[in-house]
């Protein structure tokens, strides 16, 4: 006979997927060489697994981890006792491990600049754009990429209840969204598709909604030229997502370029325009003329 678990608010089991994303964020690109004064912290900590597999990937590289202070913060507090249990076990010798909501009632904070710049980006896909912190701690250059740029592996664990709750809302205006995102789109068709260097798509024969509207230059452009000229002319275009992966930062000792040629020439030809349903008819067809 088998009783299934009951499974209480904010209690869910820690994947290994997960476990595995955060020791390879930031941590396992960089020599630590600075172990003497180093803090691992985990918000939400569990029964302590991504802490050890940090301390176990340190002694790994022959480095002394006895000194290493950590921090963590659980929701369940018998799960919290099993977190400190773990650690004591592991051998860690300085180690906080408080119960409580994060989001809610934080226990740990950090003055540190550093440690909040690099929490930022791991928190936000591992984005290298720092302008929102401040602009002179920026070093990506600009243009279509600016914000699609990565230096590290990372999640996005924003709050996504208020986000959930327009989703849900805008539900309610599903036929009039999709209607009006593929009139955007069949707009821009229509208008480019007999362009000779360009090429588009019209949307496929499947049960779907379009996001953007993907342009591939066929003149020799690169979307960085393409993104210079129409900036200029107040039209907005983004990389295809973010570009070639080989070309991050993030991913640079996983995957060299010529190991996904298509994708880099992708990368360097292609972009798109946006066709959300609340751009105007005229901007729309602004677009397709210029």
């Amino acid at each position: 006979m088998y009783a299934a678990p009951i499974v209480r608010r904010y209690e869910h089991p820690t994947l290994l997927t997960i476990m595995n994303m955060f020791k390879l964020v930031h941590f396992q690109n960089r020599k630590c060489d600075c172990i003497k004064n180093l803090k691992l912290g985990d918000p939400t900590c569990g029964s302590g697994g991504i802490l050890i597999s940090c301390i176990d990937h340190i002694k790994s590289r022959g480095q002394e981890w006895r000194n290493v202070k950590v921090y963590g913060q659980e929701i369940i507090p018998p799960t919290a006792s099993i977190c400190r249990m773990n650690l004591f076990l592991h051998g860690v010798k300085e180690f906080t491990i408080r119960t409580g909501d994060t989001l809610s009632t934080p226990a740990f904070l950090t003055l540190n600049q550093e440690d909040y710049v690099i929490a930022d980006s791991i928190t936000h896909w591992g984005r290298s754009c720092k302008c929102h912190i401040d602009k002179s701690l920026c070093m990506v250059p600009a243009g279509p990429a600016h914000n699609f740029t990565y230096e590290r592996l990372g999640l996005n664990v924003e709050m996504s209840e208020l986000n959930a709750c327009f989703g849900r809302w805008q539900l309610q205006n599903i036929n009039q969204i999709e209607t009006a995102r593929k009139r955007n789109y069949d707009s821009l068709y229509e208008a480019l598709k007999d362009v000779p260097s360009l090429k588009v798509w019209p949307i496929p024969d499947v049960n779907c909604s379009p996001f953007v509207f993907p342009i591939r230059l066929k003149n020799g452009m690169t979307v960085r030229e393409a993104y210079s000229v129409l900036s200029d002319k107040g039209i907005e275009i983004r990389t295809l997502m973010g570009g070639a992966i080989s070309e991050q930062e993030a991913f640079h000792n996983m995957l060299a370029g010529s190991e996904v040629p298509v994708a880099q020439e992708m990368a360097e030809t292609t972009f798109f325009v946006g066709v959300h349903n609340t751009l105007p008819n005229e901007d729309v067809e602004t677009v397709g003329a210029l």
